[in-house]
């Protein structure tokens, strides 16, 4: 990725780490790079061929036109490679062992906290489910 930060408007994109770096640090790349924005001028790639000669002797109405459907060209061409970084970036995240195995810590824990909470409700079921047996027992005897 670092052949493309060259091309964004914040001179400062962190770098990607290692297996050590914290997931904090992993998270900023990441949003980083799902927040790229370019200052990239798309007017001389190949695929900008569609764009269209405007002359000085047109007349106005007919530039106007050509300037808006050469601005239109070079907006798609920018969204474009907006889509193409993202999606670089996202089957980068999915397949990042250190965010996979932030993702299973957070689901374990998850886990863990539905087990307790329904193991803390059986047990407020099975003492109140005692009580009752206590009072019906009390209340037989009587």
């Amino acid at each position: 990725m670092c052949i493309r930060d060259r091309f964004s408007n914040d001179p400062k994109i962190s770098t990607l780490g290692d297996a050590n770096t914290p997931i904090a640090n992993v998270r900023r790349f990441y949003d980083e790079w799902l927040a790229f924005r370019s200052w990239r001028d798309f007017s001389h790639s190949a695929e900008a061929k569609d764009l269209q000669e405007i002359k000085e002797d047109m007349p106005r109405e007919e530039k106007r036109y050509y300037l808006r459907e050469n601005q239109r060209v070079l907006d798609k061409l920018k969204k474009d490679e907006v889509k193409r970084v993202r999606t670089l970036v996202e089957r980068a995240m999915k397949i990042d062992p250190r965010l996979r195995k932030y993702r299973e810590e957070v689901a374990a824990a998850k886990e863990k906290e539905k087990a307790d909470k329904e193991a803390a409700q059986e047990r407020i079921r099975a003492e109140a489910e005692a009580k009752l047996v206590a009072k019906y027992a009390a209340e037989r005897e009587a």
